[in-house]
């Protein structure tokens, strides 16, 4: 990948391994992405593709043991944070790099209040006071849109809905004005209402405080909705990378070709009296531990061929800004309705 002066964050050819030395699994193997200031950069993929520890690997809170960055780069603003001590590390995080995570019941403590957790991020990274970050918290829940703010700093997080608890998730996030921004699956368990509302936050909070945004998701519409750049990841690698429209438009590799035509498409027209089935990928994502000789895809793929099955294909270009890991890209490319 090339960096250009628009980059805020650089990953390159990074790898993160789980296991003793004796027994190596690699959970995130040479993957390498650019993120530009202002931008949404999608990173898709089916559960145990590696989206999620590719994140944490990024903020350096992979649990070791048993795991550990063992290779590659992630450059913040040109600074390598797989370089930089602990205490370097947690100025950085939580404050030029935030982090929105899966499931905000398991993210927040169910002992603190609203008020005193999105305080305490400004009282250690900005060193505000607790009546100024407690007027900042008020501004940060008006800022996502929570209703009667000041009387919900004194709330629990048991007291609010989920669309709630992820608008204040959200908050503590954006509290210190970040640079960077890594949401994983935050629409997660929401209804396609809130989820709406909450990718519009996203949107708006973006356009207003010009933060770049790593999007972790295995949901394709999510994608379409808020991305401008995707990254597909199987069994720990990137197996493609383009602009979210030509990845659309022409996908390059057959297991973002399945994922596409995994999405459901409501009818448009009366209704023919049947229902077609979804279209799905047979199998599933192979265990780090029983990792193919090839191609990780090869037994799930309709393309596949001895090739496939003994030699690991490179990415390369395919298309103008468009890399993908196929041996047969042609034969996708092709297939496309």
């Amino acid at each position: 990948m090339t960096s250009t002066p628009s980059t805020v964050l650089e990953v390159s050819n990074l790898r993160t391994v789980f296991g003793s030395h004796n027994d190596v699994l690699p959970a995130v193997d040479d993957v390498s992405f650019n993120l530009e200031r202002g931008r949404t950069l999608g990173v898709v993929g089916e559960s145990g593709c590696g989206k999620s520890v590719t994140a944490l690997s990024i903020l350096r809170l992979v649990p070791d043991p048993p795991g550990r960055i063992v290779g590659g780069a992630v450059r913040f603003e040109g600074v390598d944070l797989l370089s930089l001590d602990d205490a370097a590390m947690q100025r950085l995080r939580g404050n030029r790099i935030s982090m929105i995570f899966q499931e905000p019941m398991t993210s927040l403590n169910p002992l603190l209040t609203i008020g005193r957790q999105i305080g305490e991020t400004l009282m250690v990274h900005q060193g505000l006071s607790r009546k100024a970050a407690r007027e900042r918290a008020v501004e940060m829940l008006r800022l996502v849109h929570i209703p009667e703010a000041a009387r919900r700093l004194d709330e629990y997080p048991h007291q609010l809905s989920g669309g709630m608890r992820q608008r204040v998730m959200i908050a503590i996030a954006l509290a210190c004005d970040p640079r960077v921004l890594i949401a994983d699956e935050p629409t997660t368990a929401l209804d396609v209402t809130i989820q709406a509302q909450i990718l519009g936050l996203m949107r708006e909070l973006q356009d207003k405080l010009g933060t770049a945004v790593l999007l972790i998701t295995h949901d394709m519409g999510v994608i379409a909705e808020i991305a401008e750049r995707v990254v597909v990841m199987y069994a720990g690698k990137k197996v493609e990378e383009s602009d979210v429209d030509e990845l659309f438009e022409a996908p390059c590799h057959p297991y973002t070709r399945g994922l596409l035509s995994s999405i459901p498409h409501l009818a448009l027209g009366p209704w023919e009296g049947r229902r077609d089935r979804l279209n799905e990928i047979k199998g599933m994502v192979p265990s780090l531990d029983q990792l193919p000789r090839g191609c990780s895809f090869a037994p799930r793929c309709p393309h596949a061929t001895n090739l496939c099955r003994n030699e690991a294909p490179p990415l390369e270009e395919k298309l103008p800004g468009h890399v993908a890991a196929c041996w047969h890209s042609d034969r996708v490319l092709e297939a496309r309705v």
